[in-house]
């Protein structure tokens, strides 16, 4: 599988496991992009003894924060824990 078929294949799923979250079809594709972003850059972004599961999510809640194409105010508390939960379950199952 190419880097490119892998990338497609792994935005798919992240989408499909933002839309099972109820989030729209459009913001679900827009959140995949920056979780895709921000998880491979983690790695350059921290330090080498803070680079934790836990920590990676953590990180990956504040980017969807910041990433997010809409205003926070109408979001319910914790969705983007359980959406950055779901998000890694996914990322650290693919190469």
């Amino acid at each position: 599988m190419t880097e490119d078929e892998l990338l497609v294949t792994l935005r798919v799923a992240l989408c499909a496991e933002a839309v099972e979250e109820g989030w729209a079809p459009a913001t679900a594709e827009k959140l995949a992009d920056v979780a895709i972003r921000r998880w491979e850059s983690f790695e350059r972004r921290s330090k080498p003894n803070k680079r934790t599961y836990r920590l990676r999510i953590h990180d990956l809640v504040q980017g969807l924060r910041q990433g997010a194409p809409f205003d926070l105010i109408y979001l319910e508390p914790g969705a983007f824990e359980r959406l950055a939960s779901r998000f890694g379950e996914v990322l650290t199952r693919l190469p």
